[in-house]
């Protein structure tokens, strides 16, 4: 006697004698037309049945994928967009300055000698041969950290200043600093930094300079100097 198959419902006939109809054998091609592999309509198709780069973006519906259907780890560093990547990995470097004793001219505005990286989460924050620079890996908001201190001296003539610097320049193109502090000179130890959010382009540095003019050569107190960069978020 006819029989019915289990996934498709299909009529079959597996004896010589069992009735037969062109009614059933219609249906039969109908639903073999009809099949896509859900509930009813065929057997699902497995994960080894499915070829590489076989589920395209405009396949999945929104939302299909649920937090739910992932499993722990499952999304590795390798797979996100390097800005929200960026995020997760939290990119950071901060510098200081425990080499040899520096020291700050009077009436020039310098560089200040940072040498040392004290930790960065990633090396392209730090490009050989420019160790007082800090380098933007991605494209985003940064928070930037400067603080200097210079030892205690005779006189209090003059003024010292700290400025944050982007790629040498002190200000945008709208002529907006990057970031400057400013303080009347005095015979005690001077600390004086800055700490603001700068927005940067992948490949951008930060370096930071010192002025003072005081009329003699300022020491700094290497242990108290130190520039930070810190990834705050994506464009």
């Amino acid at each position: 006697m006819p029989t019915t198959t289990t996934n498709m419902l299909l009529t079959t006939w597996p004896n010589l004698g069992d009735f037969f109809n062109h009614t059933d054998l219609s249906n039969n091609f109908n639903a073999i037309d009809a099949h896509d592999h859900s509930t009813g309509k065929g057997v699902s198709i497995p994960a080894a049945g499915l070829a590489s780069n076989a589920v395209t973006t405009s396949k999945i519906n929104d939302g299909a994928v649920t937090a739910s259907k992932l499993a722990a780890n499952s999304v590795t560093q390798a797979k996100l967009d390097s800005a929200f990547g960026a995020l997760v990995t939290g990119y950071a470097s901060r510098l200081s300055m425990i080499g040899a004793a520096n020291t700050l001219a009077t009436a020039a505005a310098t560089v200040v000698p940072f040498d040392t990286v004290m930790f960065s989460t990633d090396t392209g924050m730090n490009v050989g041969g420019q160790p007082t620079r800090l380098y933007a890996p991605v494209t985003g908001a940064y928070r930037v950290s400067a603080s200097i201190t210079l030892a205690a001296f005779a006189s209090a003539s003059g003024f010292r200043t700290v400025n944050l610097r982007v790629n040498g320049s002190t200000s945008d193109g709208s002529g907006i600093m990057y970031g400057r502090n400013r303080l009347s000179g005095s015979t005690n130890a001077d600390t004086f930094g800055i700490t603001t959010l700068l927005y940067l382009t992948a490949g951008q540095y930060v370096d930071v300079t010192a002025f003072q003019n005081s009329g003699s050569t300022l020491a700094y107190s290497n242990t108290e100097c130190s520039f930070s960069m810190e990834y705050a978020s994506a464009p």
